[in-house]
């Protein structure tokens, strides 16, 4: 099935803010890791990086199994 022209611009509204999101996000990492030890704030992204890439990657794969 076709997705409507109006699911793909909420789904391109969606994608959009998440992006500003990031954006507004990475001065507070900065301050943060100028506020503890750098090796350890590079820890703590690492980790919340990782955890980042597999909730998007579980989130796109339940989003193309419900679409089947």
């Amino acid at each position: 099935m076709d997705e409507s022209p109006r699911q793909t611009q909420l789904d391109r509204i969606e994608r959009r803010q998440q992006y500003i999101l990031a954006l507004l996000i990475v001065p507070y990492f900065i301050w943060f890791a100028t506020i503890i030890d750098v090796v350890i704030a590079a820890f703590l992204y690492f980790v919340l990086g990782v955890i980042a890439f597999v909730l998007i990657t579980i989130r796109r794969r339940n989003r193309d199994t419900a679409e089947q």
